[in-house]
């Protein structure tokens, strides 16, 4: 195959990748905060005997 015109590449610059990756930085600063701020966690049998500790 012989081509007499010769393609041109045009390249674009796609930003996904960077926000993705902002993203992913965000959410994993948050869960790190939350576990933090959370660090003994609850089940529901804690909050009925706590509520039986009341009476």
């Amino acid at each position: 195959m012989k081509l007499r015109i010769t393609p041109q590449l045009h390249f674009v610059y796609d930003p996904s990748i960077e926000r993705g990756a902002h993203l992913s930085q965000l959410i994993d600063q948050a869960v790190a905060s939350d576990k933090t701020l959370h660090s003994s966690p609850k089940t529901p049998l804690d909050y009925l005997s706590k509520e039986g500790e009341a009476d």
